[in-house]
């Protein structure tokens, strides 16, 4: 029932902790992704909280592992395919996130949807930004890749943001 509109996505979905009983991926995700920014290589996995799995409308049975044990497991696996920055995808309630930022610190950044509020926090010189709901909001991430500090921020979408011409041309790839 999902792989009908992923095949319409225009961005690669990533789901590590939880597949269907044959072991393949939930309608074909990747589990994670490695890609090059700047001379860095970066790592980004997708996880889910357990809850996430009512809300689906599938009959089939599923294989869940939980998101801490997946976050180290593939923390591993990326660090091992050279990864220098590890970012989570998460789409779990805030609770859950700051659980896997207390147990995982091997994550750089905590990108998190599900709560339909912005949340910024900082776990020393890492990051878990929580990005709102509808569009109305956006994580601004700034990253020394040098020192590898990091600084976060939500901003309100309104007419004050101004284009980044990287990002227009990114988007427009």
């Amino acid at each position: 029932m999902l792989s009908a509109p992923l095949k319409r996505r225009p961005c690669e979905w990533l789901l590590a902790n939880i597949s269907n009983k044959d072991g393949t991926t939930l309608a074909n995700a990747k589990r994670y992704m490695m890609i090059e920014w700047e001379g860095i290589k970066i790592g980004i996995v997708g996880l889910i909280e357990e809850e996430w799995i009512d809300t689906l409308t599938i009959d089939d049975a599923l294989d869940y592992t939980d998101f801490v044990v997946a976050g180290h497991d593939f923390a591993q696996r990326m660090k091992d395919e050279g990864a220098e920055v590890l970012i989570a995808l998460t789409h779990m309630r805030l609770q859950n996130d700051q659980l896997l930022a207390a147990k995982c610190p091997e994550y750089d950044l905590i990108l998190g949807g599900h709560d339909h509020f912005t949340h910024v926090q900082a776990f020393d010189q890492r990051w878990l930004l929580k990005s709102g709901t509808e569009f109305r909001n956006m994580g601004e991430i700034k990253v020394d890749w040098n020192s590898h500090h990091i600084e976060a921020r939500m901003l309100d979408i309104d007419g004050d943001i101004v284009e980044d011409p990287r990002v227009v041309e990114i988007i427009a790839t």
